[in-house]
């Protein structure tokens, strides 16, 4: 999908349109101290020293889009590997692979690396001056048109996949043990060699999933085409894509496994698919064994309840946030 097929097909765009000037006055509502936890995994995730995070555009844009949903959703407020999903929202609409880029913010904002620490204090209208409105043409808060996208619209991308799943984050994390615990279902009822294999050398999928599941495939270990892959099938297909997929691969490293596997090659197949030779996946080779994969009735009606579980405290209502086409698996 191209970018304004993602904006639609997500719902992001719709979200932007009703609430122009949210994302800017977000800006001003996150609390300091979890801006200070968020900025310590920034340059991590971006993959720059911490002096370097100060003036790098990245960093200053993960930084906002993180500290805003913070702000936009005090329940799950920050949680490590949601780092990993706003980041890829941002190299996917605002990035395009330019590491010089400004990600569409003002010079004012971006001789602070963004920072709204120098901005006036909001009045709570959802308003600011035109020349602080982040990631806007102009600073008129209307999206820009055709192909590029914006840090804005980015955020809103991100609101869409990590609200049907807040349950992944929330304090505890309970709907990411949940899914550990389905692909282990999973795992042993379609790759009953894995499973015994898996079982044989002490090994559990815990190990490895975070990087998959907690970060929705978002993790550096994984090969961007998967990433961009696992994310077209969770906007156009929902939350079950990521077990099909996640089965389709592991099949894949148990084709390639050596005759008398090792727990430490195995695991590093398992943790590092992106740097594995012989466990390169084409994404067409993807998309045909992840379609052939079977999910048993019982595990489709354990993975619909990983959306549904919290109910309605997920929600923002006064946002207009409710399922949308991509991640609706009722």
């Amino acid at each position: 999908m191209n970018k304004p097929q993602i904006l639609e097909q997500s719902g992001a765009m719709a979200l932007l349109t009703k609430n122009q000037g949210v994302y800017a006055h977000l800006l001003h509502c996150e609390p300091a101290m979890t801006r200070t936890k968020i900025k310590k995994d920034v340059h991590r995730t971006v993959g720059v020293t911490p002096e370097e995070s100060d003036r790098c555009p990245r960093c200053g844009a993960l930084l906002r889009v993180l500290s805003a949903y913070a702000a936009f959703n005090p329940r799950v407020g920050y949680c490590q590997g949601l780092n990993y999903v706003a980041y890829h929202a941002l190299k996917t609409l605002v990035f395009d692979g330019n590491t010089t880029t400004s990600a569409s913010v003002p010079a004012s904002d971006r001789r602070t690396n963004g920072s709204p620490e120098h901005l006036a204090a909001s009045d709570h209208k959802g308003t600011l001056p035109p020349d602080h409105m982040p990631a806007t043409v102009s600073g008129t808060g209307q999206p820009h048109a055709g192909n590029s996208s914006t840090e804005e619209e980015a955020f809103w991308l991100f609101v869409v996949i990590v609200q049907p799943l807040q349950g992944f984050w929330l304090p505890g994390t309970p709907a990411y043990l949940e899914a550990v615990a389905i692909l282990r279902s999973l795992v042993t009822v379609a790759l009953p060699e894995m499973h015994q294999c898996l079982e044989a050398l002490g090994l559990d999928i815990h190990m490895f999933a975070s990087g998959w599941l907690h970060c929705l495939f978002a993790h550096p270990s994984v090969p961007e085409h998967i990433t961009e892959f696992v994310w077209e099938q969770m906007l156009t297909r929902g939350i079950e894509a990521i077990f099909r997929i996640s089965v389709a691969i592991l099949a894949h490293i148990q084709a390639n496994l050596p005759a008398e596997p090792s727990a430490p090659e195995v695991l590093m197949l398992l943790k590092g698919i992106s740097q594995e030779r012989p466990v390169a996946m084409a994404q067409q080779d993807l998309v045909h064994a992840a379609a052939e994969v079977a999910i048993p009735p019982d595990i489709q009606d354990r993975v619909a309840l990983l959306c549904n579980d919290h109910g309605s405290t997920w929600a923002c209502p006064s946002y207009g946030l409710g399922s949308h086409p991509g991640m609706d698996n009722t």
